[in-house]
């Protein structure tokens, strides 16, 4: 299973696909490493990022500063 396939959240989802209209190859490369990654510590610090980013769009909280939390809680871990 990949990390796509657990990814739920559907406002950062929306987010990830409207990535694409401006930065095509940048959302590749996401979804690549998304499809490709087994486990939280399989990702890119590339896609890490990006996700997180896109979640803070989205208006999910974190109450942690801890960058590996904030990957957790996007997947709901």
């Amino acid at each position: 299973m990949s990390l796509l396939d657990e990814l739920r959240n559907v406002k950062v989802l929306a987010l990830i696909d409207n990535h694409k209209k401006n930065y095509p190859s940048s959302h590749k490369k996401i979804m690549d490493d998304l499809k490709n990654s087994e486990f939280i510590g399989d990702l890119s610090v590339f896609t890490a990022q990006n996700l997180i980013s896109f979640a803070v769009d989205s208006g999910m909280k974190f109450d942690t500063d801890s960058f590996v939390l904030k990957l957790y809680k996007i997947f709901d871990k």
